[in-house]
């Protein structure tokens, strides 16, 4: 079973697109799967929408959550109560290629733990955002790699795809909630218990409808600390 786990903050717009693409998708993969919403509580009435929408895609639940703590938290939360043996993270603001989770399948079949969809690779395609932002992501997420020793090219990415047992494994030792610190954290833990990490090219889209919840600098800053504390467990 593959057990789709998406956190939103205020994506009342996002969500019956997200949900009206996703779940015909993996239908057409003829899997059993499920869909998590992890909602923060969101002032908008994001939750209020999916629910009204689980009579058309019973495969959706909603796990609902009193404040707004930190989208690692949010995707933790919905790791754990995940049914399926197969995990897949994924942003609800459509920005992230759906025709990249067959690619997670295969190579999770072939006997990979934990599959990336790098933005990094040959084949893959980042639309809609400035050269320098570009630019200052692959320079980072570089820098996480030779820093801790990682074996993938796009670590801070929250697409990916995994083996439920690593969360198991490797969940409890996460300090941080906020992105990119969160992945880091999951790459990190995941690549040091000796999981096998691997990439596949994707296709990443700047989001069309509702506002990003990064704070950039807040996110940088928490994962330079992250990267110094990790540095010290290689």
């Amino acid at each position: 079973m593959i057990s789709v786990v998406t956190p939103t903050y205020n994506e009342r717009e996002n969500v019956p697109l997200f949900l009206g693409s996703i779940c015909p998708f993996l239908s057409s993969l003829k899997q059993p799967f499920e869909v998590i919403i992890v909602d923060d509580n969101s002032p908008d009435g994001t939750s209020a929408i999916v629910n009204s929408l689980k009579s058309k895609y019973p495969q959706v639940s909603l796990l609902k959550r009193v404040g707004k703590r930190g989208i690692g938290s949010a995707y933790s939360a919905g790791f754990a109560k995940a049914k399926g043996d197969i995990i897949i993270a994924i942003d609800v603001d459509l920005s992230q290629s759906l025709t990249t989770i067959p690619l997670f399948l295969e190579k999770l079949k072939a006997g990979d733990d934990m599959v990336i969809a790098s933005r990094y690779l040959p084949g893959s395609e980042v639309r809609n955002i400035s050269f320098y932002r570009q630019l200052g992501s692959r320079f980072f997420n570089m820098f996480v790699k030779f820093s801790l020793a990682l074996p993938a090219l796009d670590s801070t990415h929250s697409y990916r795809a995994f083996k439920k047992n690593i969360f198991r494994d490797v969940g409890k030792r996460i300090e941080e909630t906020g992105h990119p610190s969160f992945f880091i954290e999951l790459s990190f833990w995941t690549n040091k218990a000796g999981y096998r990490i691997s990439e596949v090219p994707t296709i990443f889209v700047e989001r069309i409808h509702g506002q990003s919840k990064l704070n950039t600098f807040q996110g940088l800053k928490n994962a330079y600390c992250t990267i110094s504390r990790l540095k010290k467990r290689s």
